[in-house]
């Protein structure tokens, strides 16, 4: 394993034993964002894993979904309000991956750490 793989699976170990006894909250607004950034946390190990494998056509297509649940974690999270997540467990949300990101950027701009 080159040192930089190793280095980001552990970074993956660090983040989901960061994580293990977490209990999340059923509450939409903190429910939803956590199983986007729970898909980001698997798409990365997997990623690792199969860059590690020189499975590197597999590991760039989850590249996308990895970015996609990333934006829409940040959404639920900064942006949403009570009608978008009635729309998401009704499976009618329907904005777009640009219109998020501008939306975040409008709201948190270069302060997207805080």
């Amino acid at each position: 394993m080159s040192v930089d793989i190793e280095k980001a699976y552990q970074l993956s170990v660090d983040i989901n034993k960061c994580h293990e006894g977490l209990e999340i909250s059923v509450d939409d607004d903190k429910f939803f964002p956590s199983l986007f950034h729970s898909t980001v946390i698997e798409h990365h190990r997997s990623i690792i894993l199969l860059v590690e494998r020189k499975l590197y056509s597999s590991a760039c297509t989850l590249l996308r979904p990895l970015f996609e649940a990333y934006v829409k974690g940040l959404w639920f999270t900064h942006c949403a309000e009570d009608k978008d997540f009635v729309a998401l467990r009704k499976d009618k949300f329907n904005k777009t991956l640009g219109v998020m990101v501008s939306e975040i950027d409008s709201v948190k701009g270069s302060q997207l750490n805080n």
